[in-house]
């Protein structure tokens, strides 16, 4: 015995060893004598062992591949994620030095509450077919603008 066992094998080997213990099997079995215990012919044990050995390969690839994917979305992220904290602290800076903050406050105090104006010549107007309804859509927005200006 030259080659060293990998992980894999030596878990497997270890687990065989437990099986064979608990079922009461002599830890040198055969495996004509495992698959009559089993209820199965000796080729259909080797089957079952090939589609073993094959079918977690397949899946681990599977999962490293899917792995390996997650972990590049996560960097990806990762980087995104700075630059947008970056930018935050940045914004926030820029707030702070032109103090956007205590402007903001300045200007709800200065203005609490304001309402509009309403007169008896904007309120008594209305449309009665669709081009005076067009009419009446240039007619608010004009009214607007006037109040705006107030």
């Amino acid at each position: 015995m030259t080659d060293k066992l990998s992980s894999e094998e030596v878990a497997a080997v270890i687990k065989a060893r437990k099986i064979l213990k608990e079922r009461s099997f002599p830890p040198d079995t055969d495996v004509t004598t495992i698959c009559r215990a089993a209820g199965i012919s000796r080729k259909t044990g080797y089957q079952w062992a090939n589609k073993l050995k094959t079918s977690p390969d397949s899946q681990d690839e599977s999962v490293r591949k899917e792995h390996e994917q997650l972990k590049k979305a996560h960097e990806e992220l990762k980087k995104r994620f700075d630059d947008v904290q970056f930018e935050n602290e940045g914004r926030k800076l820029a707030w702070e030095i032109h103090g956007v903050d205590e402007l903001l406050a300045e200007k709800k105090t200065l203005w609490p509450g304001r309402k509009r104006k309403s007169s008896k010549l904007f309120s008594l107007y209305q449309p009665s077919d669709a081009r005076d309804r067009m009419g009446a859509i240039c007619f608010n927005q004009h009214r607007e603008r006037l109040a705006s200006r107030l």
